[in-house]
């Protein structure tokens, strides 16, 4: 019996791809038999939910094909249980007619993608490589990277906003996996970054301040921002990101071509006075989240610094 949640284990070159297949639909066998006959993998094909279950506490499938609905039961139980026990193995279901509503529970669940019926002799063959294909290059890429030792990436970006999530976590995968912050620690990191992006952008290109938002507003100050990335001199200038992380600490350092600010002019957003202002509350939101936080004499760059807090093997 598996005592804890397993990382999935992607097949070697010289094993045989093991499929777990649970299914009670009539036309179960011509679809294990496509499978044997394309694509040669193994299977265990089972016709119950408790059946899936009780296999899954012995064995461990490269790859999962279900049914929405098996011997009354929904597939999104069987689902969590294997998420639960085996952690991101890959997940197909087989839908018919009437399934949306279950389909759509098992997709929340951990479900990895879905084949309708109708389209199985078309669709399956090619969903279930393409899906384990998808699933082995990000095991092998999670292996790869511990091996990484250090990181170096720079991003030059123009003025939208849409690319501050990606970017944010574009560096929570470089810090993770280089081991310098835990998961515990990677909300908060990614808000510290978010923060110093959009004060880049917000504050320093566009140079719409803080103090609009406070007096006029969310709207009147989205809206400023919006019409300054198409004005000049405003939508020529660009945020500059430049990560360097190794397995002791990461260091992000953020430009922006603003005019700069005075960080000794803003309001002490601890001050009782000053909780209810907008003004500060990212470098505020920063300092907290991140070891060092250090600006240039213009105020135009901020260097942001996390360093590891557990050791490799602790």
């Amino acid at each position: 019996m598996h005592s804890a949640t397993l990382e999935w284990r992607c097949p070697a070159a010289t094993d045989l791809t093991h499929l777990l297949f649970v299914d009670e639909h009539e036309n179960r066998v011509q679809i294990r038999d496509l499978i044997e006959q394309e694509l040669g993998w193994q299977i265990t094909a089972i016709d119950a939910v408790s059946s899936g279950v009780a296999w899954l506490e012995h064995e461990y499938p490269h790859i999962v094909l279900t049914s929405v609905r098996v011997d009354g039961c929904s597939g999104a139980e069987l689902i969590e249980h294997i998420r639960s026990q085996v952690g991101d193995v890959p997940i197909v279901l087989l839908t018919g007619d009437g399934d949306d509503r279950a389909a759509l529970k098992a997709l929340q669940a951990g479900a990895t993608s879905y084949v309708p019926r109708e389209l199985v002799a078309s669709d399956l063959i090619e969903t279930l490589s393409r899906i384990l294909a998808a699933a082995q290059m990000q095991t092998r890429r999670r292996r790869l990277n511990t091996f990484l030792k250090c990181s170096e990436i720079e991003f030059e970006l123009d003025n939208d906003p849409v690319m501050i999530a990606p970017l944010v976590a574009a560096l929570q995968e470089q810090l993770a996996s280089l081991g310098v912050c835990t998961e515990k620690e990677m909300l908060r990191l990614g808000i510290a970054l978010e923060e110093a992006f959009l004060n880049g952008i917000h504050h320093g290109n566009l140079e719409v301040s803080s103090e609009l938002r406070q007096s006029d507003g969310e709207r009147a100050f989205f809206q400023t921002i919006e019409a300054r990335r198409h004005e000049s001199p405003y939508c020529g200038r660009r945020l500059r990101v430049h990560a360097r992380i190794t397995r002791d600490e990461g260091t992000i350092v953020v430009r922006d071509e603003g005019p700069g600010f005075d960080v000794a002019n803003l309001p002490d957003p601890t001050d009782p006075e000053n909780l209810t202002r907008v003004g500060g509350r990212g470098v505020l939101l920063m300092r907290t989240f991140m070891d060092e936080v250090i600006y240039n004499a213009k105020g135009n760059e901020v260097t942001l610094v996390k360093r590891r807090t557990t050791r490799p093997n602790a």
